[in-house]
């Protein structure tokens, strides 16, 4: 049955991936891959490339993950059709293989996958198919590289639309795709609730990782009224080693000069800026932060941010690890495609 070769296929993918990750297995086109990669991405270092293949091998790719995630839309194994469903893909370059997970979802319908690769992000995953099209040439005929977002109409038939980036480009993907199923994602953002007793030793993880550029990554704060915001700046300098790219650096010193000359008060953490402000949408290394008094504010912040949070965070460590059936902006993915 198709979902027993998807799982096998996609399985032995990721223990490939594993493997090479562990040093037993060399492969140099992976290799060379995170070279060229980090060549025309300097946010993406070899070590956010390596932590991004690892949690798609261990979570994604896993056999048993693959089955639970297979059965709860194909109880009798059967794609149901879905190898007649040919879906547009226009990805996002905000973090490593960040479109990852939407090219798993046609695969596992079986459908056909005619992917726009963000030009920030457009080296890893086609080394990774070519790796899939060994396991099982089988998966050549299912996946189509294209140059543009109108390269993907141009090749017909196509039952509907994923696409991914700045609210900017969901608009143009509506208007220019008008008619067909879509599956838009705008900007999101995700927030920390921090109580006086809360653990935050993974916090710098979760708002450092891939340089605080994805949707899941934190970047705002809750805090008590009488919270140490000192407390919190010492917490998240453990995060330096994550962030030490120049780049980043010249940006954050550049916020900070901007934010001096307005007479804005902040807390400089050295690589990071901690603001009070009532704007989640913020700059590269600068976080924000308000204060609450009750459970009731708590709740007031989801009610008014309710169209742009992502994600909201009580236990910290695992932001940029989530599971397989954890779909970005709470919409499945995989009942999108197969309803269209």
């Amino acid at each position: 049955m198709f979902a027993d070769q998807f799982i096998h296929d996609f399985s032995t993918l990721g223990g490939c991936l594993l493997k090479w990750l562990a040093g037993d297995a060399p492969d140099a086109a992976l290799d060379g891959a995170l070279v060229q990669a980090y060549r025309k991405n300097r946010f993406f270092t070899p070590y956010m490339q390596r932590h991004a293949i690892q949690v798609i091998a261990d979570t994604f790719l896993n056999e048993n993950e693959l089955k639970r995630w297979m059965r709860q839309y194909f109880p009798e194994g059967d794609q149901k059709g879905g190898d007649k469903k040919k879906v547009g893909i226009i990805m996002a370059g905000n973090i490593p293989l960040v479109g990852f997970h939407d090219f798993l979802c046609v695969m596992a319908c079986g459908g056909q996958a005619v992917i726009k690769l963000s030009s920030k992000d457009d080296v890893l995953l086609p080394v990774l198919v070519k790796m899939l099209c060994g396991i099982n040439p089988y998966w050549r005929e299912k996946i189509v590289f294209v140059d543009t977002p109108d390269k993907i109409k141009e090749t017909g038939g196509i039952s509907s639309l994923i696409s991914t980036g700045s609210d900017q480009t969901a608009g143009r993907v509506k208007s220019g795709f008008a008619g067909l199923p879509l599956l838009t994602r705008g900007r999101r953002f995700s927030f920390a609730v921090v109580e006086r007793d809360s653990n935050l030793s993974g916090l710098p993880d979760d708002v450092f990782l891939y340089y605080g550029l994805g949707c899941r990554n934190i970047n705002y704060f809750l805090v008590p009224q009488d919270y140490s915001i000192s407390e919190l700046a010492d917490f998240l300098k453990n995060g330096r080693t994550l962030v030490w790219d120049e780049c980043y650096m010249n940006i954050y010193k550049r916020n900070k000069a901007i934010l001096l000359m307005e007479g804005v008060a902040f807390t400089d953490g050295g690589f990071f800026i901690l603001l009070e402000t009532q704007n989640e949408a913020l700059p590269m290394g600068v976080l924000g932060y308000r204060k609450y008094g009750s459970a009731k504010d708590i709740e007031v912040f989801e009610t008014e941010k309710i169209e742009t949070i992502q994600k909201k965070y009580r236990t910290f460590g695992q932001a940029q690890s989530p599971k397989i059936d954890e779909y970005a902006d709470g919409i499945d993915t995989m009942k999108f495609i197969l309803n269209n």
